[in-house]
């Protein structure tokens, strides 16, 4: 079978899910006072057509000589991580191990089959029920024919600023860095740097206003720190990041082609994903969190892509706040899983990304 012929049965039996999961993401969240039923999660109506994707590329893919793994680094704070024990929800098949075809470069510098949640042992973080948007976000872009095998690099941590904590040279940033190199050193040679996932900015909205005014500038020069360190490995890393999202609901839609247009400048450079913060309902704990979100917004730099947080589920929790109002501070699960199909779906989309080994 051909690879296009490959690709149109791949498309066909995962077109539905794609569908049944973009009509989701623009369905308005719950507010903090009404009360969540039985129905699907987000992710949920998605699930049945992936698992068959999966099985359909596998039949058709056939036998291949070693394919390259593509590594991606997971880089922020804890909606990278994944922090959804508490959140009521089992584990979507979305964030299922696929063993062989996701792997993580563990807590003891070892590449394994990757299981929820990936950043277990990274800095001390527990083996518990949470997902982040990793194993969705791989497992998309296998199913899309964007890679033949995934993998990823865990390197967050919940509650961290850029301004201070992911400042180059500091702890987080070298340890980011130095993992990166590690992991790519054990693959000798089998493996391929392709990018890095960025989801944060809620702890620069919880500190100083003027803090909160210096992500643009301390980003920039965040990023070019980490591309200078890693570009033996590749010239120029993408960034995906996840914004922060302040825009009334009847305007939060996104529109699919406009992201995918988007795609067009990220080649022939390596992509950074930058998830741009949700800000509905978190002010109180993040008071400056949509100053933070505008900068995300205004930045411009080659080979950053863009994707916003808003239109995914998060859960109520109670954070210490005076007088006990809840925040919408983490995603749930389904939110973790439909965020990583989101993301893996615009980097699977890009003719220049499409598996060629």
């Amino acid at each position: 079978m051909t690879d296009r012929a490959r690709m149109r049965l791949l498309v066909a039996a995962v077109s539905i899910g794609l569908l049944q999961l973009l009509l989701q993401l623009h369905r308005p969240q719950h507010s903090l006072h009404q009360h969540h039923d039985d129905s699907p999660s987000p992710a949920a109506g998605a699930a049945a057509a992936a698992a068959a994707a999966a099985d359909a590329y596998a039949a058709a893919a056939g036998p291949s000589s070693a394919p390259l793994v593509d590594v991606w680094i997971l880089a922020g704070q804890s909606n990278m991580v994944g922090w959804n024990k508490a959140d009521g929800q089992p584990m979507p098949q979305l964030c299922a191990p696929w063993p062989g075809e996701i792997l993580a470069f563990n807590s003891t510098g070892e590449w394994v089959d990757a299981v929820p949640n990936v950043h277990t042992g990274i800095y001390d973080y527990p083996d518990q029920d949470s997902c982040g948007p990793d194993m969705a976000f791989a497992r998309t872009l296998i199913q899309m024919g964007a890679a033949r095998k995934v993998g990823l690099v865990p390197t967050a941590m919940g509650g961290t600023n850029l301004f201070q904590h992911w400042a180059p040279g500091g702890q987080l940033w070298s340890n980011m860095v130095g993992r990166t190199q590690a992991g790519m050193h054990q693959m000798a040679g089998r493996g391929r740097l392709r990018g890095m996932l960025w989801i944060q900015g809620e702890a620069d909205g919880a500190g100083s206003m003027q803090q909160a005014f210096d992500y643009g500038s301390n980003f920039t020069a965040w990023l070019a720190a980490t591309r200078s360190a890693l570009s033996a490995l590749h010239p120029q890393l993408p960034v995906l990041m996840v914004i922060m999202m302040i825009m009334a609901t009847r305007q939060r839609d996104i529109a699919l082609p406009q992201l995918l247009s988007a795609l067009s400048a990220l080649h022939p450079q390596l992509p950074v994903l930058m998830v741009i913060m949700a800000t509905r309902q978190r002010s109180i704990a993040f008071p400056h969190i949509d100053i933070v979100a505008a900068q995300q917004r205004a930045l411009q730099l080659p080979g950053l892509f863009k994707l916003e947080m808003t239109g995914f589920e998060f859960y109520p929790m109670d954070v210490g706040l005076p007088g006990g109002e809840a925040e919408l501070v983490h995603l749930t699960k389904a939110g973790c899983a439909a965020l990583g199909v989101a993301m893996g779906y615009l980097v699977a989309s890009k003719d220049g990304l499409q598996c060629s080994s």
